[in-house]
């Protein structure tokens, strides 16, 4: 009996004999180590970075059940809180200027509408813009006890949803056009002067005095009314506009702009 060359003495194969490299085949070729200062390296690894993020947004959105979650709720508040601390920029010298109230609503519609579009960005889910106009209207009802706004902004919260809802949340003018509907929540502050318009003039008369419910009588003819739905309309149009140039990164990413 021969013994066979390519076989040691303790019966293993001499891997030098038949080109083969054991230990070529179980240890991984050496990877370069990341440079920071190398601008492929740093844009390589970006584009991973680009990459994971998008397949893991797409992962969570194909499982996602379309239910609020603790966050959105969290969101929703914070949102709520930034959208009334803005509206109240063109609000405030409004009610000391009363030749301003008018385009109040105006006013509203473009400072409020980064943070209209923050909250719907952000969360993604029907029901965001209705809480917020829930949320709205009982901040309203408690300032100024007017019921005609908690109405309105019960029911522009619920409209600007469901025209939001149509796109997916991801359609730039459906959101332009949601975030115009939600702004019409602030016709109901001037519906007081078209509907029982002569006990809310003589209401106000008796606590601010007849020459300042005099004045603001005049400056709410009831032709005013239709000009002011578009006023607040275009508002909130145009504050979505502006929101959408002042975070372009963001909503590129959010796929709006």
């Amino acid at each position: 009996m021969t013994e066979d060359p390519d076989t040691a003495p303790d019966g293993t194969h001499d891997a030098s004999d038949t080109g083969a490299s054991p230990r070529n085949a179980e240890t991984p070729s050496p990877v370069d180590p990341f440079d920071p200062t190398n601008p492929q390296d740093r844009a390589a690894a970006a584009r991973n970075h680009a990459q994971w993020t998008a397949e893991a947004y797409q992962e969570a959105q194909s499982s996602d059940d379309g239910r609020l979650r603790m966050l959105d709720y969290i969101l929703i508040g914070v949102y709520t809180a930034l959208y009334f601390a803005l509206i109240a920029i063109p609000a405030l010298p409004a009610h000391l200027i009363p030749v301003l109230m008018p385009f109040m609503g105006l006013g509203c519609g473009i400072f409020g509408g980064t943070a209209y579009l923050l909250a719907l960005t952000k969360s993604r889910r029907f029901g965001t813009v209705t809480i917020m106009g829930v949320l709205l209207a009982l901040l309203i009802g408690v300032i100024h006890g007017n019921y005609y706004t908690v109405a309105t902004a019960l029911a522009a919260a619920l409209v600007a949803d469901l025209i939001a809802r149509r796109g997916d949340y991801g359609n730039r003018g459906l959101i332009i056009v949601s975030a115009g509907v939600f702004n019409l929540w602030t016709i109901g502050m001037f519906l007081p002067f078209y509907v029982g318009r002569s006990s809310y003039l003589a209401n106000l008369s008796s606590t601010k005095g007849s020459g300042y419910a005099s004045e603001l009588a005049s400056l709410f003819p009831g032709w005013l009314l239709p000009v002011l739905v578009v006023l607040n309309l275009a508002g909130g149009v145009i504050g979505a506009i502006i929101a959408l140039g002042l975070f372009r990164r963001h909503f590129h990413r959010a796929g709006l702009a």
